[in-house]
């Protein structure tokens, strides 16, 4: 896949893929596809890394007797005449070429070996986005996209995304993204996709998100996951402030296009475990610094003058008409 094609696919209807449904990406998701893209484009132009299963052939010039072919076993090793199991693990030919003339050399003076990928038997896919170890995964036997995800490591935050992204790699034209109901195939109510050889599996960020504001340590947008609270958000936030008041905490939701401001008792919530909220996308949650005279004030000080220019998408609320509950 070339970087003018990974880049073209968002201006081509997409079709829907088996198991998936046509991808109609929020701008944020289709940039960072587009990355994981032209990402999966460079790691396959650099040189082969050998695998599970491959053949490889060893050649050597003057020493006939060490012509031969080794497959790659599952643990990534292979077995050659007068040497150990040699591991091959993330190795190239040129890589394992050297390798063996090291060893070889201590068997005889000039073994001039070379290392021949004979036939490959893994095709792959490449998992990308928010996995803990993004890469090249091998396709043996039939790989699934959940099976894929587990073996880049997983999600990268406990609670996942619902849906992921997979861009097949259409013939003719370019990539095609097809978006997969995550939720549903781990419910069971949907079936699993099986991937391609050279699909590319992308793992969004989270498109919804929060705003946590005031005393915490980190104040800025958080990406909102499945049953996230008030709480878990400020932990997400790096925690509080040592001059933060967590009896006083705004939680400011628009409601029929208005904003409706509930206070929470952060400092009960932590001692009981009651009175916590579940938080919904784009809203706001304030951490202020002293106690609340007026919400108003609160909302000017700590929402209108800190809330960065541009979050107008999903974070549009009427301050005229707040409401406290």
């Amino acid at each position: 896949m070339t970087l003018a094609t990974a880049a073209a696919y968002a201006q081509v209807a997409p079709v829907p893929g088996p198991g998936g449904q046509a991808a109609a990406l929020p701008p944020d998701v289709k940039q960072q596809l587009e990355q994981t893209a032209a990402t999966a484009s460079a790691v396959r132009a650099g040189p082969y890394v050998v695998r599970t299963g491959d053949e490889i052939e060893i050649r050597s010039f003057l020493i006939p007797e060490l012509n031969q072919v080794a497959k790659i076993r599952p643990d990534g090793k292979f077995s050659l005449v007068l040497l150990n199991d040699i591991d091959a693990t993330g190795k190239t030919a040129e890589e394992l070429t050297k390798l063996l003339n090291e060893l070889y050399a201590q068997h005889f003076r000039d073994p001039r070996v070379t290392v021949i990928v004979k036939s490959f038997f893994n095709q792959s896919v490449y998992v990308g986005g928010e996995v803990n170890q993004p890469g090249v995964v091998a396709i043996a036997g039939g790989l699934s996209a959940t099976a894929a995800i587990f073996q880049a490591g997983g999600f990268k935050e406990a609670e996942g995304p619902k849906t992921v992204v997979i861009l097949h790699q259409g013939t003719p034209g370019p990539p095609m993204p097809v978006t997969v109901d995550l939720a549903g195939v781990l419910s069971g109510a949907q079936p699993d996709v099986p991937l391609q050889p050279s699909d590319v599996l992308f793992v969004p960020k989270s498109t919804m998100q929060i705003f946590v504001g005031g005393e915490v340590v980190e104040p800025g947008l958080v990406p909102l996951y499945r049953n996230m609270t008030a709480l878990t958000a400020v932990i997400r936030a790096k925690g509080l402030k040592t001059t933060a008041n967590a009896r006083q905490a705004l939680l400011i939701r628009d409601v029929g296009g208005k904003p409706v401001v509930q206070r929470i008792d952060l400092k009960l919530v932590m001692a009981k475990g009651i009175g916590d909220q579940q938080l919904q996308p784009f809203d706001v949650l304030v951490i202020p610094k002293s106690k609340i005279a007026k919400v108003d004030q609160a909302v000017d000080q700590y929402v209108r003058q800190l809330i960065p220019v541009g979050l107008n998408m999903g974070f549009s609320y009427l301050f005229g008409g707040t409401t406290i509950f």
